[in-house]
């Protein structure tokens, strides 16, 4: 900046400090009017910011208590005795009563203005009032299995995650595990997220040695808590017990995922014909039928290929060519040697990409020379 004769002025600078006059607000769980609530849950004090003592002092688990009444029917009611924590970020009190309120208690939960933020803005003294029910035993009950993986055949490297759900939000501690059955060696499903909501997810890997043609659970007591813990909000234990393998609500009955390491076997090649009968020549040098049969006992068969060569498993003739799922093949265009003997070879894949061992027929001449008549001497 400068004056109408070109006088600039000199820099100057100033720091101006805002005053914090937010006042923290404060929401309870359970809230004002509430009802049916359950006799025996904890209620909890959310405040917008970090909290301490209106003296400055920090809040501690030992000097929590003074801070939150708890009493019946009002404000004026007789005392409930309490134990209350806060959580590390001081925003969070939760209070346990010291006994399971009776149904249809009125409960007063209040607090004065008796914390303040570190700007020294002191809360609005805050109260609730609510109607309890019957106090809640009952703990979360499974009510379905299932999994987002979509129903295919798996094998080893592939990770399945299975979806149990619960009738209520279950919160986890620990590394629950769900047993399933593969076959020789079960499979194991670990916990891997969902605490806090109704649905929890375990991870299953799958190995090498795991074989099933309909992947489901090894039983009703197949999920265990594996020294973790499943419960409810109020603390009640989960009821573990699962549906019936293959009954509705199942993973059998919701799913039909395969699990498979065995390799298709084929156990026929037949040349020169398309019905299996295995011939040892053929007259013909410009076509050759070939046909065969396999079978895979878990995933099912996805497509045989098949080659032709004029050495044992050879492809000189005819490179590897996808058959899709036909057992026979009529080849022409040939154009085949006089005396020369040659090999049909098949191969099969299943749904889980398992590959067969090659298996190659005993081989066709060709042979088109008629005999020839002989010299008789009489």
């Amino acid at each position: 900046l400068e004056d109408t004769l070109d006088h600039a002025t000199s820099a100057a600078s100033a720091t101006l400090k805002m005053k914090d006059v937010i006042v923290p607000t404060v929401t309870f769980d359970p809230t004002n009017g509430s009802s049916d609530v359950p006799g025996n849950r904890n209620i909890t004090l959310t405040f917008s910011e970090s909290i301490r003592n209106i003296d400055n002092s920090e809040i501690t688990e030992s000097n929590i208590t003074g801070l939150i009444d708890l009493k019946g029917n009002n404000a004026s009611g007789a005392d409930f005795n309490y134990g209350a924590t806060i959580n590390a970020d001081k925003t969070v009190i939760t209070v346990d009563p010291l006994f399971d309120f009776s149904a249809s208690s009125v409960v007063y939960v209040g607090i004065g203005a008796v914390v303040e933020d570190d700007a020294d803005n002191a809360i609005v003294a805050s109260s609730v009032l609510y109607i309890t029910g019957i106090p809640d035993v009952i703990g979360p009950v499974v009510s379905n299995v299932t999994s987002a993986n979509a129903d295919s055949s798996y094998k080893n490297g592939s990770s399945i995650i299975i979806t149990i759900s619960f009738n209520e939000v279950a919160i986890v501690t620990g590394t629950p595990q769900l047993t399933l059955e593969t076959g020789a060696t079960d499979g194991v499903a670990n916990y891997s997220s969902g605490s806090g909501t109704k649905d929890l997810y375990f991870t299953y890997n799958v190995t090498s040695d795991h074989n099933t043609a309909h992947l489901d659970y090894k039983s009703s007591n197949a999920l265990t808590k594996n020294e973790g813990t499943i419960k409810d909000a109020i603390g009640n234990n989960a009821t573990l017990t699962l549906p019936n393998p293959g009954a509705e609500g199942s993973l059998g009955a919701n799913k039909t995922i395969v699990i498979d390491h065995f390799i298709p076997v084929i156990s026929l090649v037949a040349e020169g014909s398309l019905t299996g009968e295995d011939k040892d020549y053929q007259t013909v040098a410009t076509t050759m039928d070939i046909s065969w049969a396999g079978t895979d006992t878990i995933s099912g068969l996805s497509k045989y290929e098949y080659a032709l060569g004029t050495t044992s498993g050879g492809t000189e003739v005819k490179t590897w060519t996808d058959a899709a799922t036909v057992t026979s093949v009529s080849l022409s265009g040939l154009s085949l040697g006089d005396g020369s003997k040659y090999y049909a070879s098949v191969k099969a894949t299943d749904k889980a990409d398992n590959v067969s061992i090659v298996k190659t027929g005993d081989g066709i001449t060709i042979d088109l020379s008629a005999p020839t008549t002989g010299t008789v001497n009489d």
